[in-house]
């Protein structure tokens, strides 16, 4: 009642806090707890002169043990501040081992490339495959460095887009260009379906590029030989809609929101699929936009 001013008589709507409302809706009609992930953010207070966090959860009270009517609902606040300082300690720690790596890693991929490049003498087949495995570790751990650097740039204040207009088919177009040669090696079908008549919109092409490139990637992952991946744009409300779709295996229900979440990695995952950052980075990208990025699928039916 202090922090939060939830007190008798309190209409929700008046509260301002616009993660309230919608939870509630989602509790009332799943019939269920439920509350924010850590992809959506905490809750930030300042008690007493301190800075603290907080994870809401919605809880329906039926109206008897057997009873599948809803005579309430409770709103527990779950002070996570302890949990969010070591994520951000965590992170600022990775982000210095991260600059530091890049050095070292950078003079240990030039040497691994002159010497595949035979220009300072002749290897054997069993060298050769070595440095091969030796180079294509490196690279991945170029990649995760990359990828944990440019988390850190989304939630910088220099990380914010440089928005110029740009037409919706264009980004659709040079995505696809980016991934038709992989589609086609799989076997795989890359369909376009982008509303002429939508409004340019205002977007730094680069990282909106970067965000369907790696949609784009994680839907070539999951669909087999003969699939179908559709990238499209259609007009919602007062944006633009884009949409990555496949024909490939789906995402469980209770995977749909995890797989924003930092580190995580679903069920099957190759271990060269990288470390769980992508979709973090395109979500990230996308609100910095003034945007949203969510994940809809059906298991066997693909995903969207």
């Amino acid at each position: 009642e202090r922090v939060f001013g939830l007190g008798v008589g309190v209409k929700v709507e008046d509260l301002g806090f616009d993660w309230l409302a919608p939870l509630m809706r989602r509790a009332l009609q799943e019939g269920a707890a439920v509350e924010t992930s850590v992809a959506d953010g905490y809750i930030q207070k300042f008690i007493d002169n301190r800075e603290r966090f907080f994870q809401p959860q919605v809880v329906p009270i039926p109206a008897g043990p057997a009873s599948q009517d809803i005579t309430g609902l409770a709103l527990i606040m779950k002070d996570v501040t302890r949990d969010h300082e070591q994520y951000e300690l965590g992170r600022d720690a990775g982000l210095v081992v991260s600059h530091q790596l890049k050095t070292p890693l950078t003079s240990l991929r030039m040497s691994l490339h002159l010497l595949l490049d035979e220009s300072i003498g002749s290897l054997n087949e069993g060298q050769t495959d070595l440095l091969l495995a030796a180079r294509d570790d490196s690279e991945r751990l170029v990649a995760i460095i990359n990828d944990l650097i440019d988390l850190d740039r989304q939630g910088s204040a220099e990380g914010g887009p440089r928005a110029v207009p740009v037409e919706p088919g264009t980004l659709v177009a040079e995505a696809l260009e980016h991934a038709r040669l992989e589609c086609r090696d799989r076997g795989l079908e890359l369909v376009a379906q982008v509303d002429p008549a939508l409004p340019a919109v205002l977007a730094d092409a680069e990282r909106i590029g970067h965000v369907l490139d790696n949609l784009l990637a994680n839907a070539v992952r999951f669909t087999g030989p003969g699939g179908t991946i559709t990238v499209g744009a259609e007009p919602a409300d007062d944006h633009v809609a884009f949409s990555v779709s496949d024909s490939g295996e789906g995402v469980a229900a209770d995977q749909l929101e995890r797989v924003f979440e930092p580190f995580y990695r679903g069920p099957g995952q190759e271990a060269a699929s990288g470390v769980g950052l992508g979709l973090t980075i395109a979500r990230e990208i996308v609100r910095s936009h003034g945007g949203e990025l969510s994940a809809t699928s059906s298991p066997g039916r693909g995903a969207t």
